[in-house]
This record gives C-alpha cells, sequence and structure tokens, in this order.
C-alpha cells in the first residue's frame, strides 16, 4: 500500500519522521508537510504547496488507480473538513487513519474494510506504541466483514449498499448463506450455514464467481474474482468492434464485464484509438508490455498458450491476448483462453486464491 503522511506541527512532524522509518517494508510512505515551520529543504518531508483541500482532493485522485491510504497526524476534525468535498462510496475511497500528534491513538476513520483503513490504523498504531480506534460494528462484535474478506482476497464487491444487509443478518445472529465457484482455504466462520436444510431457507447468503445474473439467495451479495483481460487486435478497429468482441468473448465463458480489472496488452497497440477509447469508457486501467516481456509469460500449469504463425510474423510474439492476460495478472489461470471475433482477439486470467480470515 502506498501511504500519504502530512503533519501540520513541529511535533507531527516529528512523529511522521519517526513513522516514515519505522512502518513495515510493504507500506510505501510518502510524508508532507503544511506550515510555516517546515522548510523547502526538507529531505524527509515534503513541503505542501497548496491548500490542505487540494492536497487532499490530488491524493483522492492518486486513490483511483492504486490502492492508497492517507495519515493526517492531528486533529479528526481537519481530516474530516479536507476530505468531505471528495467522497464518492466506501467502494473507491482511500483508507483514511488520523492520529494525534503525540502518537497515543490511530482513528480508522474512513473505508475501515473494503479500503484497508482498520488494517492502516492498527498496523500505525503497533508502529509506534498507539491504541488503535476502530468502531465498525463486525470488528467491535469480533464477526464476520464481507467487506473485510472481499479486500483481503482481492474480489470486487458489486452490490455495495448490501454489504449492510449480510452485515445486520450476522449481528442479528441469522444464518448467511455460501455460494462459491472456487475453493475457499481455511474453515468458514461460523456465521454461514451448513448444507441442508439451513442453508436451503437462508434469505440472505454471500455469491463468489465471475456472473452476477446468479441469485442463490433472495438477498445475494455478490463477490467478484478480478481479472485481467488480454487484447489483441488489427490495425484500426474501432471501439465498438473491440466492445461487441470482449463483451461476446466473455458471455461464452461465462464472464461478467463487472469482473474484469484490468487490460492488457502490447507496446505496438499503445496508440490504437479504439482500444484507448474502449479502456475509458469502461474505466479500466491499460497496461502495454514489450515483446520480450510477453515470451516471458509461462502458460499455467496444465494450460497452453496459442499459436499464431502470423501474429509473431507482426509482433514477434506468437500470442498477445493470452501472454498479456496471465503477464497483467502476476502469474494467474487462463479462465478465459484465447477467443477471436472480427479482428480482436480476448483472453482473461486471474490469480484466484481465496482463504478466509
Amino acid at each position: 500500500m502506498r501511504l500519504w503522511v502530512i503533519c501540520f506541527t513541529p511535533q507531527g512532524a516529528a512523529l511522521c519522521r519517526r513513522l516514515l522509518h519505522a512502518l513495515p517494508g510493504d507500506i510505501q510512505a510518502q510524508g508532507y508537510g503544511l506550515g510555516r515551520f517546515l522548510s523547502s529543504g526538507d529531505e524527509e518531508i515534503e513541503k505542501v504547496g497548496t491548500s490542505l483541500s487540494q492536497w487532499a482532493q490530488q491524493a483522492f485522485e492518486e486513490a483511483q488507480s492504486s490502492k492508497m491510504g492517507l495519515l493526517f497526524i492531528g486533529a479528526c476534525g481537519i481530516a474530516v473538513r479536507a476530505i468531505a468535498p471528495y467522497l464518492k462510496g466506501k467502494d473507491v475511497d482511500p483508507a483514511v487513519v488520523v492520529m494525534d500528534e503525540k502518537g497515543q491513538y490511530a482513528v480508522s476513520l474512513l473505508s475501515g474494510h473494503l479500503g484497508g483503513a482498520n488494517g492502516l490504523a492498527t498496523v500505525v498504531a503497533k508502529t509506534v506504541g498507539a491504541v488503535p480506534v476502530i468502531s465498525t460494528a463486525t470488528d467491535v462484535n469480533r464477526t464476520f466483514a464481507v467487506d473485510s474478506f472481499a479486500a483481503k482476497n482481492s474480489l470486487r464487491v458489486l452490490e455495495v449498499p448490501k454489504i449492510k444487509l449480510v452485515s445486520s443478518a450476522i449481528l442479528r445472529g441469522e444464518p448467511v448463506g455460501l455460494y462459491s465457484q472456487f475453493p475457499v482455504l481455511g474453515e468458514p466462520p461460523p456465521v454461514f450455514a451448513k448444507s441442508g436444510v439451513l442453508a436451503e431457507k437462508t434469505e440472505t447468503g454471500v455469491y463468489i464467481g465471475f456472473h452476477p445474473g446468479e441469485n442463490p439467495f433472495p438477498q445475494t451479495v455478490h463477490l467478484l474474482p478480478r481479472l485481467t483481460l488480454g487484447l489483441g487486435c488489427r490495425r484500426g478497429v474501432s471501439c465498438q468492434q473491440i466492445e461487441e468482441a470482449v463483451l461476446a468473448a466473455l458471455a461464452a465463458g461465462g464472464i461478467a464485464i463487472e469482473a474484469v480489472s484490468q487490460i492488457c496488452s502490447i507496446v505496438l497497440k499503445k496508440d490504437e484509438e479504439g482500444l484507448l477509447a474502449f479502456s475509458q469508457k469502461y474505466a479500466l486501467p491499460i497496461l502495454f508490455f514489450t515483446a520480450e516481456q510477453l515470451l516471458q509469460a509461462e502458460p499455467p500449469q496444465g494450460q497452453q498458450f496459442a499459436a499464431s504463425p502470423f501474429v509473431s510474423k507482426i509482433t514477434g510474439v506468437e500470442n498477445v491476448c493470452e501472454r498479456a492476460a496471465v503477464l497483467g495478472s502476476g502469474g494467474g489461470r487462463l479462465y478465459l483462453p484465447k477467443r477471436a471475433h472480427s479482428g480482436v482477439t480476448v483472453a482473461a486470467a486471474g490469480k484466484i486464491q481465496l482463504q478466509w480470515e
């Protein structure tokens, strides 16, 4: 996780420097300071040249493209007023934690589960010997939180407002149903109904899979594994043609477009207007790999990449879409092998390893 830490006083700056040196290596922290006492030559804390509101706006925009957290060293009121204009929803807002300048408390203020603020507050508190302050009901009652489970397993919550239905059922002591297309390692929490009559009568449940059209329970919260879409296309293909090819391929594979989290292709296609327009239309980040990088991709166990001599002659690699999907997913499995349609090739891969908390 990337973490932006902002301070406002000399004592806050001292705590900021302490954190920058002591936080775990998986947190990439950058210190910022807003105040007259900060010198522009400080190598550890960058002086903010804008207003606090503008800084917060930039931070929220940055968080749209990568998992990120904000840590305010100061009063909760300062943080609330700074971030209020930019709040959009718990599925997109970054984690926000507030720590007093003496380092006594670390308050999880925003996006406790999906954004990871509860975990961040706990880590920050442990780093400096503070007390983490967490107020989410499922944590207070030490029970299962569907959004926390989703965040830890890189699952997308399709209907964020329905999270409260699951949480409310659990807090009322009612059993919750579960249907998953994939194995989940470990022992399910006791809140989930066992198979049989009890499960059949479950009103609220969790579905884990690729298609939100399946509703095994009257009130179903859909959790979708995140897939990387690998695309290849001939020169000049339009956005509409790419869209039709992608939707047709995903439908044939039983995968919803909502399960796609990013697009990957070859550098040769970085200027393709249709491809860029498709990426923008669906708000999906797009990455481009060189032919050399694509050749480094290994086929998943038990699978093989399709090969095309024609594609190899044009691009230097015999398969673009499958290799790009696997490489972009970090070596995931092909859940949608190569499909071709109207000059567009489509594949999808993901690294799905689910585990109970």
